[in-house]
């Protein structure tokens, strides 16, 4: 079940103590040693006292003077553990160790250990300081033209930034949903406001950061996931992943969550708790997806969840609609180190000029395709999750490199290679939900010189949600009126 909907309209998980600490508005009289750089560092963030570049005597030379405030970073209530910034209580994802403190028995979060050690006695510095932004005149640079569909949604992002509201922006996939938060973006920085840009997947981060940093050029931005480098920490515009979001306590007047429905976010309650402590508690928010859940439809349907619906792509083309091929049982003709027929003969038969996605079900698969493609001639490589080498390899295919990329769903959604095409080997497999189908299909067709594109699902019997794929992107097509609520 999706969850994100109750996310800002009234979860029922604990509400963020750093919410309710007092802010100082005005300079104490007390020295404050590197003071500007000391609130650049700390502002909208929780950090362990080894996160701040500073001695302790100064740490608490701000503590004295209200600027930072000290937050348990592991607190019990009865016999349960929260961890104040990750927000875990989960009892499986604590553990006790022999600490300095004395005690034998030191309980810490093993959910954010990545992020330095937060135990019962440690503490969490939070600035409660004057905030350190400015607004920013005319912090957009952009000279592109939104489609009619786009404009709209541009619009009623812009009008929930101004008004503190939650807007559902549902826009097919090659809709252009990234420019239609420029608007959004662009006047919440010329308020001074903070904008948080988040998403489930690394791979979103990397290749959103440049164009944004590029259309924003005189806007402090960061990008924060896991093996970055250290971010600019005082940034007005931060894309992060949900997991990176953390980091950050009441820090961001506006949240953009792009992908809202995709996994791992949608069904940990910790992520969106951690986007929902990241910002303030009055933050608009904007979700971005072309799959709102159940859940989500349900509520704008029922009007408690305003949306717009951008059913066209921006260069006004329909979307490729998938064909279904028979491939027999593919899952035995991968377990002897070959590809089915249906899928090679496709192959070699297609414009070897244009970018092939190959998704495959699992990880387990990804090497015997790799070296079935390779036997036939093609540059192929594949990519995982766990793949160290995923960004050069993907970099590798959007530069012609490679012929073929093999991949999990880990690339369903985010990616954009100019004319690719999509084949899905096992379509049938339960892991193709039509959310994933309809995002992977999303993969072709993104280009205005070719917008046609060709998605093939090879599967041992077609399923529900492959039907569903095609009757979805077959609706979307057929929808040509404006879809405003």
């Amino acid at each position: 079940m999706n969850k994100l909907s109750s996310l800002f309209t009234g979860s029922k998980r604990p509400a963020s103590p750093f919410h309710s600490l007092s802010s100082v508005s005005e300079f104490p009289d007390i020295p404050l040693p590197d003071y500007e750089q000391m609130q650049a560092h700390c502002s909208g963030r929780a950090l362990l006292a080894q996160e701040l570049p500073y001695e302790q005597k100064i740490i608490d030379t701000y503590v004295r003077a209200g600027m930072l405030q000290k937050v348990p970073a592991i607190t019990q209530q009865d016999s349960f553990w929260r961890c104040q910034r990750c927000s875990n209580q989960d009892p499986g994802l604590f553990g006790a160790h022999t600490c300095a403190c004395g005690s034998e028995r030191c309980f810490y979060c093993r959910e954010c250990l990545e992020m330095g050690r937060g135990s019962a006695c440690t503490p969490l510095y939070y600035w409660t300081g004057p905030e350190a932004f400015r607004a920013a005149a005319e912090p957009l640079a952009w000279a592109g033209r939104l489609s009619p569909g786009q404009a709209r949604a541009s619009s009623a992002a812009a009008e929930a930034g101004r008004q503190k509201r939650e807007i559902y922006i549902w826009a097919v996939c090659g809709a252009g949903k990234t420019e239609m938060m420029f608007q959004a973006v662009a006047e919440a920085i010329a308020r001074g406001e903070r904008v948080l840009w988040a998403t489930p997947r690394t791979d979103v981060v990397r290749e959103l950061y440049p164009r944004l940093a590029g259309v924003f050029p005189g806007v402090p931005a960061a990008a924060w996931y896991a093996g970055s480098p250290e971010a600019l920490p005082g940034a007005s515009l931060v894309l992060a992943t949900a997991h990176q979001a953390r980091r950050f306590k009441s820090a961001f007047d506006v949240a953009v969550i792009d992908e809202v429905d995709a996994f791992p976010y949608v069904f940990d309650p910790g992520l969106q708790q951690a986007v929902r402590e990241a910002c303030r508690p009055e933050a608009a928010v904007v979700y971005l997806s072309a799959t709102p859940g159940q859940d989500e439809q349900r509520r704008m349907k029922s009007g408690a969840l305003a949306y717009v619906r951008v059913p066209r792509r921006f260069h006004g083309h329909p979307l490729p609609v998938p064909k279904c091929r028979w491939a027999g049982n593919w899952s035995l003709q991968l377990s002897r180190r070959r590809l089915p027929n249906a899928l090679l003969h496709w192959c070699r038969s297609r414009n070897a000029v244009h970018p092939l996605f190959v998704f495959i079900p699992s990880v387990a698969v990804i090497q015997p395709a790799v070296e079935a493609l390779r036997s036939e001639g093609f540059r192929c490589e594949g990519v995982h999750a766990g793949d160290e080498e995923r960004e050069e390899k993907i970099t590798a295919f959007r530069n012609g490199s490679l012929d073929i990329l093999v991949t999990t769903t880990i690339l369903e959604r985010g990616v954009t290679i100019p004319k690719a095409d999509v084949a899905v080997l096992g379509a049938d497999d339960a892991v193709f939900t039509e959310s994933a189908l309809v995002q992977i299909a999303g993969r072709a067709g993104r280009n205005p010189e070719r917008p046609e594109g060709d998605v093939i699902f090879f599967h041992y019997g077609r399923t529900k949600a492959m039907q569903q794929t095609i009757r979805h992107i077959e609706t979307m097509n057929r929808e040509e009126a404006p879809y405003d609520h």
